[in-house]
């Protein structure tokens, strides 16, 4: 099956506001996970979902706050609920480095996780980035009624951000490019973050731990307070940077079951006794270690199944994409989020997501 909806018939549906600030978020952040940087590794505490939170997780939580805060309140793994104003458009659940284990273990396979929901706590739209692949995995309820699956984007960065093509200069004024390739003058500061300072290996080594705590913090606020910074998204910004191909619409295409070969089984180390099974009904899969990647992308797989319960930073935004797949489980904790659910769920403590129902019965014969 393939997603053949042109681009600009998708304009009207994208909320631009949102949508463009999931973008510049996820280019800053892929930028400075791309360092490596022994700091973005190092563990700092707890965070409210009770994993441990490194550097990566705290100074990704603090770009998206840059982008998301002037808009939205923020529900966080790693700081837990962060009030935006009185003017703010819903509630963002949000796990900002979803398969961290993965990035501190140079596993390439991690991303974020981010829903947006309205003041009644329903989710109206969601995007899960692969930070590895660059691409966006990208809904909301308009798009559901066109497409059957998310949307994916890819977003590009060659070296730092550079936004030089996209807000040209001329006799110290700055222009887009509107419909008609003609210059629209248009004020803008926009101020990308020079992570240069952060990322001084030697100036950490002589630093004891809670100078680094400190560092961390006052780094992490640096990074929110330069929203005041940040661009007014408007519809021919939208535009301009599909035009420049900083960001590209993929169509995807759907491919029937007897083309793939192996679904996803996260945490498979944990529950050998479906692994037995699994492989008894040769069932091939792979154990990713990323949850909402996994459900925000769930429909280019064979299966996903998950064994336990998922938790709300990650459970979200992936379950909201993957609500038009067939999902058979224990999804009970989402259906007042994400109303159509609740044609799935069943008493289990195990998720299966599938794109055809006899997979899902094949797996059900346990």
């Amino acid at each position: 099956m393939q997603q053949n909806i042109p681009l600009k018939n998708l304009y009207d549906a994208i909320n631009v506001d949102f949508f463009m600030r999931i973008v510049l978020a996820s280019l800053e952040i892929i930028c400075l996970l791309r360092s490596q940087n022994a700091i973005l590794h190092e563990s700092f505490g707890k965070g409210a979902g009770g994993d441990n939170s490194s550097g990566a997780d705290l100074l990704a939580e603090a770009i998206f706050c840059k982008f998301l805060l002037p808009r939205y309140h923020i529900d966080s793994e790693e700081a837990g609920f962060i009030k935006s104003n009185e003017y703010a458009r819903g509630t963002v659940i949000l796990d900002p480095l979803d398969g961290s284990s993965n990035f501190k273990s140079n596993i390439p396979y991690y991303g974020a996780s981010i829903a947006l929901c309205d003041k009644d706590g329903k989710v109206r739209e969601a995007a899960v980035v692969n930070f590895i692949s660059q691409e966006i995995s990208y809904s909301n309820d308009t798009l559901f009624s066109m497409t059957k699956i998310p949307c994916v984007f890819r977003v590009n960065t060659i070296g730092s951000i550079s936004f030089n093509d996209l807000f040209k200069k001329q006799d110290s004024k700055q222009y887009i490019l509107d419909s008609n390739n003609q210059a629209v003058w248009h004020t803008l500061q926009y101020q990308i973050i020079d992570f240069s300072p952060l990322l001084d290996t030697q100036f950490h080594e002589k630093q004891t731990k809670n100078a680094r705590i400190t560092l961390i913090r006052d780094v992490c606020a640096t990074i929110t307070a330069t929203q005041k910074y940040l661009p007014h998204f408007t519809f021919e910004l939208l535009k301009n940077m599909f035009a420049l191909q900083f960001v590209v619409y993929c169509p995807q295409y759907v491919y029937p079951m007897q083309i793939l070969e192996c679904g996803i089984f996260e945490k498979a180390s944990y529950h050998q006794e479906w692994v037995a099974f699994l492989l008894k009904q040769k069932l091939k899969f792979r154990s990713l270690g990323a949850t909402a990647l996994s459900l925000g992308f769930s429909f280019r797989y064979l299966f996903v199944l998950l064994p336990s319960e998922v938790r709300k930073y990650d459970g979200m935004a992936g379950f909201y994409l993957a609500q038009n797949q067939i999902i058979h489980g224990n999804v009970m904790a989402y259906c007042d989020s994400i109303p159509i659910l609740k044609r799935c769920s069943v008493t289990a403590e195990y998720v299966i997501i599938a794109s055809e129902s006899n997979v899902i019965d094949k797996i059900l014969r346990r």
